[in-house]
């Protein structure tokens, strides 16, 4: 299920809840917000036609000067703490999921690779 500070429909739905009373683990993907909360913000008009990112409202331009503002300030945490905006991105839904009494993986993925 995607899951992370972009997307938290697990928590609203009820997915979250039902994995603590299962004995679950949920598997949360797109921990970075499909990249809003990577190390470069992707830009809607550098993305490939069948990039599903280019449909998400966080990447549309009347959504984008605000999302980047709420990435700074997590961005400010994460130097708090010693950490890259993709660490803390990781690690909070671990964090999250620990304080419901669920234990979440958080598994963080690229589109294509880079050297």
């Amino acid at each position: 299920m995607e899951y992370s500070l972009f997307s938290r429909d697990a928590e609203e739905q009820g997915q979250i809840d039902a994995y603590k009373e299962l004995g679950m683990a949920m598997m949360a993907y797109a921990v970075l917000g499909r990249g809003m909360l990577s190390a470069e913000v992707p830009k809607v008009e550098e993305m490939a036609a069948d990039d599903i990112r280019a449909d998400l409202p966080r990447f549309h331009s009347a959504n984008v000067e605000k999302n980047l503002r709420l990435r700074s300030a997590l961005d400010t945490i994460a130097r708090r703490k010693n950490a890259t905006l993709a660490q803390l991105s990781i690690a909070w839904p671990m964090a999250r999921g620990s304080r419901a009494g669920a234990f979440i993986v958080p598994i963080p993925g690229r589109r294509c690779s880079r050297r």
